[in-house]
């Protein structure tokens, strides 16, 4: 039942609430439960005095399992938060057996716009859904803004359309975007360079369908030939590349036959001297490009061999770092992705906590990584706006992770002539001890002489035992 003071009619709004049949909860500014219905504790075989007081959170540190469902269930999305109308569907039920599937989020407004209050109500998520279709989670200013921010990025692509890995507004994305225009205009070799993930293949792809499209031509007209340094062996590679000569056509401009080696970086010493004398007779005839997880610097310090290979095929480099070292790009591509992917229709919102969770995980696997996440997510649900709790158990669990990893304490350094010294010390104030007021007989005992036990006593500054040193046995 309500906490707190009461006005004039809270005793009937309770009542009224009491006699639903679907679980309502009240939770104020700060997403604590001031009120539970008798459906919602139904719902969860609890009274309502256990419910009540509680605050909502992800956390699964509830003594009951349904305890904790509930409170992650009642988060509210961030768009009910500031103050609007807003649904959510449940992928999965808050209770075993419960039929509940849909959330509706209506804020209780303060003077100043602010929500001072929520009432949560769980029903059906069709009816919500059809009653309610305008309920968003974006606002419109968020929804314009990223619109504006994808305007401008897709505008430097001109011929590079729906390329994932050049999205962004970060300024090594914009100075490979600049460079793939520049191999877009010119025949030129090119070496695409960054970590796994990052989309060099498709930048080289993307290039080389952009320039048989500005020649007119069919995309089955060229010939794109990948060749994996990786996973083939010198001869293989010498192999491939004759392969890939052979069917040269001479009527054919030498942009639309193009050799892709993969990995670059992975080739060992004779694969590179294979490259070498396959490649070098027909530099001018033919485009050849490659992908390195390592620039193309560190390449040309290997040997001289190498430093040739990186001069016969890096005429340009576009590098491509890592997804976490510019997280301003993150955002605009993921309203990239959920606009390609929505194929003309509205692109499927996602709420500001989902956003923030997304831009906050490292993404080891870069580009590929979030897309492959985003398509999963989009596959679950249609238009429903993307939640916190729809996101993977991974990503709604790092920061805690993060947190605990941070919190340990840094292994305190082992300094090794401070032990020998400390083991010094031990072993000759024992040999003291058992050859009391007898410094010879203590020598004999560390075998070294008396005069280097006395010089070591008084380097070390020993306290020794008081009293004239007797005579030797």
């Amino acid at each position: 039942m309500p906490i707190g003071p009461r006005g004039g009619n809270a005793r009937q709004l309770g009542r009224l609430f009491g006699q639903l049949q679907n679980p309502v909860a009240v939770l104020d500014r700060n997403q604590v439960i001031g009120y539970a219905n008798h459906a919602l504790c139904e719902m969860v075989s609890m009274e309502a005095e256990n419910i009540v007081g509680r605050a909502c959170s992800w956390g699964l540190n509830a003594e009951k399992p349904e305890l904790a469902s509930l409170l992650a269930a009642l988060v509210p999305p961030a768009s009910a938060v500031a103050g609007k109308l807003a649904i959510r569907q449940l992928t999965v039920p808050i209770v075993f057996g419960s039929s509940y599937n849909g959330q509706l989020f209506v804020p209780l407004l303060d003077k100043d716009g602010q929500a001072e209050a929520l009432v949560v109500y769980l029903g059906d998520w069709e009816r919500i859904r059809t009653q309610l279709p305008a309920a968003a989670d974006l606002n419109l200013k968020h929804r314009r803004a990223a619109d504006e921010v994808l305007i401008e990025i897709r505008s430097r692509w001109r011929n590079l359309t729906q390329l994932h890995a050049l999205v962004g507004s970060s300024p090594a994305i914009t100075l490979a975007m600049s460079r793939a225009q520049i191999a877009l205009q010119m025949s030129m070799n090119v070496v695409v360079s960054g970590p796994p993930g990052v989309g060099k293949l498709a930048v080289l792809q993307a290039i080389f369908a952009a320039k048989l499209s500005a020649a007119n031509l069919p995309p089955a007209a060229g010939q794109f030939f990948p060749v994996n340094c990786q996973q083939l062996g010198p001869l293989e590679i010498a192999d491939l590349i004759e392969v890939f000569l052979q069917r040269r056509r001479p009527n054919l401009a030498r942009h639309a036959q193009q050799l892709v080696l993969l990995n670059l970086d992975l080739a060992c010493d004779l694969s590179i001297q294979q490259i070498l004398n396959k490649l070098t007779p027909v530099a001018q005839q033919i485009i050849a490009t490659a992908t390195s997880n390592v620039e193309t610097s560190q390449l040309a310090q290997r040997s001289q061999a190498w430093g040739r290979c990186v001069a016969l095929m890096a005429e340009s480099e576009i590098h491509l770092p890592a997804l976490s070292s510019r997280r301003e790009d993150i955002e605009p591509l993921i309203l990239h992705i959920l606009s390609a992917e929505a194929s003309g229709r509205a692109p499927r919102p996602i709420s500001k906590g989902a956003l923030e969770l997304l831009q906050s995980y490292p993404w080891p696997n870069n580009v590929s990584q979030l897309e492959d996440c985003l398509l999963t997510l989009l596959q679950e649900g249609e238009s429903e706006p993307i939640q916190v709790p729809h996101l993977p158990l991974e990503l709604r669990t790092f920061a805690s992770r993060l947190q605990r990893t941070v919190a340990q304490p840094k292994p305190t350094p082992i300094i090794l002539d401070d032990v020998l010294l400390e083991l010094e010390k031990t072993v000759i104030q024992r040999a003291l001890a058992l050859s009391p007021r007898n410094r010879a007989r203590a020598a004999r005992l560390l075998g070294i002489s008396r005069p280097r036990l006395l010089r070591r006593i008084a380097q070390l500054e020993l306290d020794t035992s008081p009293g004239e040193e007797s005579s030797d046995d």
